[in-house]
């Protein structure tokens, strides 16, 4: 009887006795924007490093060289001409000379000494303009045919008109010879003096029509040097082109391989580089830049699918930073803000991200105030809903029985 009322009880307590699941997780803190890592692209010495620790840096600032072939000044020079050059404005180029002087570029030689001959095949083609000169003569000379032609329709005309003179003086001629009033050697007369206004018109038509024949061949070669011209100038405008692309594209990848360049505005530290002349492998971290703007601190954990489904937004985080032992320190209490939908995968690990945003400054529950740090990590322990004590001792028979 004694064990059945403590069975009774045991029951009615596990009943009665709540208490929450802690599910454990590694989390990241950090803030939005997330400090930006200059990364070397390349196995070299650094050649030069133009920036010291904790100094503030701009976005696109160059902060430093790794060792080559080209000069640091010939290569920022070239690329600020580069910017400079409008290809497709004609005038521009005309107008405007390279920088004669003797660059060092490195592996971007080749690519700058084509660009160089066809800007300037291009720049001596616009400046001689060779065409629009033999145009223009050739015009003038159509102007004058034209002139001549015009002319020439004139004296047809008054040609025609003693034409028409002589053939009535010679139908009257012939009728009179006809009759016998007018004698064989007149009558010859007449008609030589008709044949030779005949042959006057005849000679001045021919001329006319002569003339009419040059003009047209004065017009078709301008309309072909006019032809000539278009071709040959969108031709040594897209060699010109394509030479400035690749050449731009090429310094693209020198600047991104050689060149350290900061994409934010921040704070630079180094870790393991911080002088000249130290060897650098690639893939490795020379400097970083911390954002220097004051920005909400968040944390993101990283969470198994195991028992995630438990966790929802709202639910109580507390996180254990090992930067600051707990023992010592005290933990940070935080909500979940957000779940990631969908598992990412890292490392051929599947997990959820969830991400809490912590209060600034960060006070721990020992009332400590602790300095951030980017990249801090930790543990992140999330409290789950509260479980009866009797579901939690029944689950697993029931799971056996469901089976």
């Amino acid at each position: 009887m004694l064990i059945f009322i403590v069975l009774v009880g045991l029951l009615a307590g596990s009943w009665f006795f709540r208490y929450p699941e802690i599910l454990t997780a590694p989390i990241v803190v950090s803030t939005e924007n997330l400090p930006f890592d200059i990364v070397a692209k390349t196995s070299k010495r650094i050649d030069t490093l133009m920036v010291a620790e904790k100094q503030r840096v701009n976005k696109n600032q160059l902060l430093g060289v790794l060792e080559n072939s080209a000069n640091t000044d010939d290569v920022l020079a070239l690329e600020s001409m580069l910017n400079d050059i409008n290809i497709s404005s004609p005038v521009s180029v005309y107008g405007r000379n390279l920088d004669n002087r003797q660059y060092r570029l490195g592996e971007l030689q080749p690519a700058y000494a084509a660009f160089v001959k066809a800007y300037e095949d291009l720049a001596f083609f616009l400046r001689t303009d060779y065409q629009t000169k033999k145009i223009r003569t050739i015009s003038r000379q159509r102007n004058i045919q034209q002139k001549i032609l015009n002319q020439n329709v004139k004296l047809l005309q008054i040609s025609a008109r003693q034409l028409e003179t002589a053939h009535n003086q010679f139908r009257i001629d012939s009728s009179l010879f006809a009759k016998n009033a007018l004698s064989a050697f007149e009558f010859e007369s007449s008609k030589n003096a008709y044949l030779q206004v005949l042959r006057g018109y005849e000679n001045s038509n021919t001329g006319v029509e002569t003339q009419k024949l040059t003009i047209l061949q004065l017009e078709q070669q301008i309309f072909d040097l006019q032809q000539q011209k278009s071709e040959q100038l969108s031709q040594l405008e897209l060699t010109c082109h394509n030479a400035l692309e690749a050449l731009r594209v090429q310094l693209t990848t020198f600047k991104q391989t050689y060149f350290l360049v900061s994409l934010i505005d921040g704070v630079a530290t180094f870790t393991k580089y911080y002088q000249k002349n130290q060897y650098v492998t690639s893939g490795e971290t020379i400097m970083t830049i911390v954002p220097d703007e004051r920005q909400k601190i968040i944390g993101k954990i990283r969470l198994l699918p195991q028992g995630a489904g438990k966790v929802r937004v709202g639910q109580r985080v507390n996180v254990k930073l090992n930067d600051f032992p707990y023992n010592e320190y005290g933990m940070l209490r935080v909500k979940i803000k957000n779940i990631s939908l969908v598992p990412v995968v890292e490392n051929n690990q599947s997990s959820y991200v969830l991400e809490v945003e912590f209060p600034d400054p960060l006070t721990t529950t020992y009332k400590k105030t602790i300095s951030f740090r980017q990249q801090m990590s930790g543990q992140a322990e999330i409290i789950t809903d509260d479980t009866r004590l009797l579901e939690k001792l029944l689950n697993p028979i029931r799971a056996i029985f469901d089976k």
